[in-house]
């Protein structure tokens, strides 16, 4: 089963925080920042700070996203190579911009793992019925940590 999770954590990065410490990010798993904006790096930073392998998904990724970001790997969900070579590859997903293929995203996703939406445009029931209807569970928001 994979989970869920939606909260608005650019003003809140200790939600953020508590959610990789609840999600036992650290040495050994692998972790997807899915955008290339501000909260995007500042996640980046995050989770490598954790210790985890951290890979930068986006639909286009420049050589200057790939100069300051500083993740360990970047590829382009554009192609549509990158979707089957990473197939159940991702312990963690941090999705950071509103308009991410939720469908795609959770495709990359280990069995056990989680999708991380911050600044979530979709209402909490809207992201339940979609998880329903992928045959998964587990939607947790920030209010239950």
């Amino acid at each position: 089963m994979a989970s869920l999770t939606a909260c608005g954590a650019a003003a809140r990065p200790h939600v953020f925080q508590s959610l990789l410490r609840h999600r036992q990010t650290g040495a050994g798993k692998c972790v997807a920042i899915y955008g290339t904006d501000g909260l995007a790096h500042m996640a980046i930073r995050i989770a490598r700070a954790t210790g985890a392998e951290v890979s930068v998904l986006a639909p286009v990724i420049s050589a200057t996203d790939r100069l300051w970001m500083g993740a360990d790997h970047y590829f382009a969900t554009l192609d549509p190579v990158t979707h089957r070579a990473l197939e159940g590859a991702f312990d963690l997903i941090v999705c950071t911009t509103p308009d991410a293929d939720i469908k795609a995203c959770l495709g990359l996703l280990k069995c056990d793992g989680a999708l991380l939406m911050l600044e979530a445009q979709a209402s909490p029931d809207l992201i339940r019925n979609a998880l329903t209807f992928c045959g998964l569970s587990d939607v947790m928001t920030a209010e239950r940590l």
